[in-house]
């Protein structure tokens, strides 16, 4: 088993963030979480990866990493090229979930020496005409409105949250051992008054789910040199919500827009992959390491 990680804060832009570093061998693995989550949501990745030298990232507005600055993907993307530049990391295999696909996609166009290898994981990564129509439809939601807005933020513990959560889909579904992780690392606080609040409020979760930038990622996209691996989630049926968490919001012909993609439809799996099958990301990432899959 290996020794827990080491903290450090890395200024980037006007923003703190915070970045938990695994001490290991070869080219290094990192590691960026989804929006309304954090960095530690990888422990148990790290863990099956004891020899890798690994890096997991708090995104803005995220964990321990600052809560300032304006709600903007191509800036949370330039937040992780700095980390990428601040600490050194070269020959890079990045991995991210949802939004942190996405961020990790433009680094990758940006910065080809330091990343060799994308795994991807159901990233919020859409075609041209869906960022479109989303672009209109975000237009008339007010944050506030969000039903997200609405989710709660105070708790008297990480074992309440832990317990509440356990019998309520989605968590439910996912392996327990993440879920516990989510819930020990997911808190700020306690305050005077002995409260916990949840480190990325959902205000700010909301305003990352209606600022989509379709353009920068279109750009980005034929520039990675870097082989990506797209692991999606189930698609929604002809009746199904697109936006559910249940269903992939990833393009199906995304692998097709990188010079050497190949796509892995997961159909008994939702959005959550890293958190229902962190063993299949765990091989997925080993992969990666070897790029056998595309020699």
């Amino acid at each position: 088993m290996r020794n827990g990680p080491v903290q450090h804060f890395v200024d980037v832009d006007g923003a703190r963030l915070n970045v938990w570093e695994w001490q290991g061998e070869g080219d290094p693995v990192v590691l960026l979480h989804a929006t309304g989550f954090h960095s530690r949501c990888w422990d148990y990745v790290a863990e099956q990866l004891p020899d890798q030298h690994i890096y997991v990232v708090d995104l803005r507005f995220h964990g321990e990493s600052s809560k300032e600055g304006k709600v903007d993907w191509p800036t949370m993307a330039d937040d992780i090229k700095g980390v990428l530049e601040k600490l050194d990391i070269k020959n890079a295999v990045l991995s991210g979930h949802s939004i942190g696909g996405y961020l990790a996609t433009v680094a990758a166009a940006d910065m080809p020496e330091r990343v060799k290898e994308l795994v991807l994981l159901d990233p919020v990564i859409m075609s041209r005409t869906m960022y479109k129509i989303l672009g209109l439809a975000n237009g008339f939601m007010k944050p506030e409105k969000h039903p997200v807005s609405r989710r709660r933020t105070e708790w008297d513990s990480s074992e309440s949250m832990y317990q509440r959560y356990k019998k309520r889909a989605p968590f439910k579904y996912w392996e327990d051992r993440v879920l516990k992780d989510y819930c020990a690392h997911a808190l700020l606080g306690p305050d005077e008054k002995g409260v916990y609040k949840l480190a990325c409020s959902p205000l700010h979760e909301v305003q990352i789910y209606l600022n989509h930038n379709g353009k920068v990622i279109h750009n980005a996209l034929g520039r990675v040199k870097a082989p990506a691996t797209i692991l999606r989630a189930r698609t929604a049926g002809l009746f199904g919500n697109p936006l559910s968490f249940s269903v992939s919001p990833t393009w199906s012909k995304l692998s097709d827009a990188f010079q050497t993609g190949r796509d892995v439809h997961l159909t008994d799996l939702s959005h959550f992959i890293p958190m229902e099958a962190p063993d299949l990301v765990v091989n997925y990432i080993k992969e990666a390491i070897e790029g056998d899959w595309h020699r």
